[in-house]
């Protein structure tokens, strides 16, 4: 998984320098800490031979090529402001964003080497015929086929083209809430004409349209742009617009930083190659396939389709033989929670750690910055996500939806059992089923397994515990 995407740290610079004044009682310097081997309770590696802390075992770390340890779990040789990690090591001590060094407990300046990396994020929608149909599959119009025009179809909701129109430029769209730290690009691909392509529209079976990727932020405009210009008909190539995507970035590459495709499609590939469906489906796995080689890993999304095709082409496009995460949606809300697991998943949360990487920047005087930089920044970007992403998300919740997903943080950040929700609420499982169901269907909350809840954006559970403190929220 790419989680260097949005916040590039050189972690090869560790600078602890310490003021060489005697530290105050009670306080401890990193650079102090004796070793531990040979107290009572040692870690057993202790003086084992290593040349990296993995070959070291529990408690211990490698130094010198010898495995050492400068504390215990329960020994409190890290002083009050910072705590022992599993290999034994003193470190800061972090909490809930912020850095806690007012004391002094432990002297220290940790700097990071840091560039604002920011990454290129191309869209590639499947824009052939059958994205006209809805989730269960009816089209808008009765009649042969799937036509566009007619007697309206009473059995028709919303077409999957429009459906991922809307969740990604939408009003609370994902480009829309991310395109002023990523750069999107939009690729829409379609062929046209008969399938198998005759000779006369050969030439053009495989149609692009869209946004390309520049160095400009901000193109959620440009994209809904593209999407209103176009509408779904056609064939579905998909290897060929794979492949001119590829060469476009080849011939014109993007701007400095990490760059991925994010595939959306509803249908297996039927492309300008008349041999079939096979030579097609191994055509669009080459395609992936050779952009992973060239550092582009792709993430696919399957539109009301799940078939054994898009499993291989997300094995190819993050680079393994099988289990690759493979997203897909069979409805309007699960296509909008789908696209936020895949942001989620796939870069570690990229809006959370960008936010801090801009506010980072922000108060840094100078490059590298320092761990009190962080700290300062931490308050900032904590109140702008306060104000923004979590406040969307929770200002169109009922009453009773907000009490359910405080129960939900009450617990922690999950997943939870809906019988642990239930017993917090002081309330009935089967009495919550419906709040559950609004949650799922708004995107605030996913089932990892049955009969889990959790969170779909990471330390929602600590925004619900600073937007509705105390205890008036278990009134109903």
């Amino acid at each position: 998984m790419i989680r260097k995407l949005f916040v590039s740290a050189g972690m090869a610079v560790l600078a602890l320098a310490c003021d060489a004044s005697t530290p105050q009682d009670g306080t401890v310097r990193l650079q102090d800490l004796p070793s531990v081997c040979r107290d009572d309770g040692a870690p057993d590696a202790c003086g084992d031979c290593c040349s990296s802390d993995s070959e070291c075992g529990n408690g211990t770390y490698c130094q010198n090529g010898l495995c050492n340890a400068v504390c215990t779990s329960s020994a409190g040789q890290c002083g009050v402001e910072a705590e022992c990690t599993a290999n034994g090591r003193c470190v800061p001590t972090f909490d809930d964003g912020s850095v806690s060094l007012a004391d002094g407990s432990v002297c220290g300046e940790l700097e990071l080497a840091t560039d604002r990396v920011i990454p290129n994020i191309m869209i590639i929608v499947d824009r052939s015929g059958s994205m006209l149909r809805d989730f269960e599959g009816d089209c808008p119009f009765n009649g042969n086929g799937c036509p566009i025009s007619g007697t309206p179809n009473p059995d028709f909701d919303q077409a999957r083209w429009d459906s991922v129109d809307d969740a990604l430029v939408g009003a609370n769209g994902l480009v829309r809430r991310l395109d002023s730290i990523a750069r999107f690009g939009l690729t829409l691909y379609w062929k046209p004409g008969e399938d198998p392509p005759t000779m006369s529209d050969g030439e053009k079976c495989a149609s692009t349209d869209g946004v390309a990727i520049t160095a400009n932020l901000e193109n959620s405009s440009s994209i809904a742009s593209a999407f209103d210009a176009n509408s779904p008909g056609g064939y579905t190539p998909t290897a060929e617009a794979i492949e001119a995507v590829t060469d476009a970035l080849s011939v014109t590459p993007p701007p400095e930083g990490p760059t991925l495709y994010l595939l959306a499609t509803d249908g297996a590939p039927n492309g300008c190659d008349e041999d079939g469906e096979t030579v097609d489906r191994n055509n669009s796995v080459a395609a992936v396939e050779r952009a992973f080689d060239l550092g582009i890993e792709t993430f696919v999304l399957g539109v009301s389709f799940d078939d054994d095709h898009l499993q291989d082409l997300a094995n190819a496009g993050q680079g393994v033989g099988s289990g690759a995460t493979l997203w897909t949606a069979e409805s309007v809300s699960e296509l909008q929670a789908a696209l936020e697991q895949i942001v989620r998943e796939t870069q570690g949360y990229p809006y959370f750690l960008q936010e801090w990487g801009k506010h980072v920047w922000d108060v840094a005087a100078r490059s590298p910055i320092s761990l009190g930089d962080v700290g300062t920044a931490a308050v900032n970007a904590t109140a702008a996500l306060d104000e923004s992403f979590f406040r969307v998300r929770f200002d169109r919740l009922s009453h009773a939806e907000k009490r359910y997903l405080r129960a939900m943080a009450e617990l922690g950040p999950g997943p939870h059992r809906s019988g642990d929700i239930a017993e917090v609420l002081e309330r009935k499982v089967t009495s919550l089923g419906p709040t559950r169901s609004q949650l799922i269907a708004k995107g605030m909350v996913w089932s990892p397994i049955h009969g889990d809840t959790a969170f779909t954006v990471p330390m929602f559970d600590r925004f619900m515990k600073r937007i509705m403190p105390g205890d008036e929220w278990r009134q109903e």
